[in-house]
């Protein structure tokens, strides 16, 4: 394993830790804010070193598609706090929250496209063509539930706020 690998595993099992507590605690409170800086922090660096590792196999890996994501929704979601915090706009409370959840449920499926990968690797797959059939089910399945879930998470995290 390339120091980079390690790197970016350092960085997204961090981001795992502390998307959790984030979403666990209170909004708005200490106890929220301060892992929620500490993951964007994760987040963007394990994007940022997936896509390094990406560069330095020279091929397409599918986690690639979630650190872009993460790149897209990780700003996101920290312009839309900050436009509530400085300005005031509280109507982008739900671009935060939409934003921040959509990239915990990308690092989950990032989490499980790279297990599947490890598992290929280490010989227990022998089949690509149904390895990646398999990934793209699971990513499917993934869309499906975060799609599920984010709203009502999202419902949940304003309701505490408002409460």
């Amino acid at each position: 394993m390339t120091a980079m690998i390690g790197l970016y595993l350092a960085l997204a099992s961090a981001a795992l830790l502390l998307g959790a507590m984030t979403l666990a605690n209170p909004k708005g409170s200490v106890r929220h804010r301060f892992p929620g800086w500490s993951y964007c922090a994760a987040m963007l660096g394990a994007a940022l070193t997936g896509l390094l590792v990406t560069l330095e196999y020279g091929r397409f890996l599918p986690f690639l598609i979630f650190s872009l994501i993460v790149l897209v929704t990780v700003p996101a979601g920290v312009w839309a706090i900050w436009r509530v915090v400085v300005r005031q706009q509280r109507g982008l409370l739900e671009g935060h929250a939409t934003a921040m959840v959509w990239s915990y449920a990308g690092l989950l499926l990032a989490l499980g496209s790279q297990i599947g990968l490890t598992v290929m690797k280490l010989g227990l797959v022998s089949d690509r063509k149904m390895f990646t059939i398999l990934v793209f089910v699971l990513l499917a399945l993934g869309n499906v539930l975060a799609s599920a879930v984010v709203p009502r998470q999202v419902r949940c995290m304003l309701a505490s706020l408002s409460a």
